[in-house]
């Protein structure tokens, strides 16, 4: 019901917002502070300099910031793992948060979501080497689990009540590391990301169930403190740039 609410009211959006509007340079005397996930590609992680993001998420961020005008704290966006940005955007030190930001009830009680830009769900991670009878989420009965402290999937999770151990992990890279080494059965996690490091990352062994679920745990947006006063600000953009095609075009960059 919250998901759906949340896209009716982007159906809302879409109607005020159906023109491009003059948006150029309206937060340009605005220095913001952003932080990003630095090990969720391709939404975002670090480049081989192991310090500047990349990724979906930047490129939006980049052509926001051309539209906007605004000015980023120390000219750089951050990154920083999931749980310590929760807890920056809870203390008010921060103004958006991204890098493939799962929309949830509970997170919506401490902050405002921009629409939903990305539309996906969970999926497990195992090893073809040492669980390859692993093929969807009911096999995961009984199984040590890994997850990612402060993440939907972690709460999806515990609160399916399916594994025998639940291991939260501080970050993406050891969660998947873990399976790739047998220290869990399988990492439970948003499906694009796990595919996007199996992939990139053959000689691990690592593979992906083919099934999709808990939709409403991975349905991405931006978030915002819940008084920021540039959130309608981003929001109208944001739609703007679903409306113009351009969010098409710079998800086409990453996925086929």
């Amino acid at each position: 019901m919250f998901i759906k609410t949340l896209m009716a009211s982007l159906g809302v959006y879409l109607l005020m917002f159906s023109s491009t509007s003059n948006a150029f340079n309206e937060l340009k005397d605005v220095t913001l502070r952003i932080y990003v996930s630095p090990s969720n590609p391709p939404f975002s992680s670090l480049h081989t300099d192991y310090k500047t993001p990349i990724g979906l998420d930047i490129d939006i961020i980049k052509e926001l910031q051309n539209r906007l005008g605004f000015k980023l704290e120390e000219d750089r966006i951050y990154a920083l793992l999931r749980a310590a940005q929760l807890k920056r955007l809870q203390n008010n030190e921060c103004d958006i948060l991204g890098g493939s930001m799962s929309v949830t009830k509970k997170r919506a009680q401490y902050m405002h979501f921009s629409p939903i830009y990305f539309d996906s769900g969970l999926g497990i991670l195992y090893s073809s080497k040492f669980n390859n009878k692993i093929k969807s989420f009911n096999d995961l009965k009984g199984k040590r689990i890994a997850v990612v402290e402060g993440t939907s999937g972690e709460t999806f999770i515990k609160n399916s009540g399916i594994a025998k151990v639940v291991i939260p992990v501080q970050n993406f890279t050891k969660a998947a590391l873990s399976v790739a080494y047998n220290k869990v059965d399988a990492f439970v996690y948003d499906k694009p990301i796990i595919q996007t490091f199996a992939e990139q990352m053959k000689d691990l062994n690592l593979k992906v169930t083919d099934d999709l679920f808990a939709r409403e745990s991975a349905q991405y947006a931006f978030a915002y403190p819940k008084d920021s006063p540039y959130a309608h600000i981003f929001d109208k953009e944001i739609m703007n740039m679903i409306y113009d095609g351009t969010m098409s075009d710079l998800i086409a960059k990453y996925f086929k």
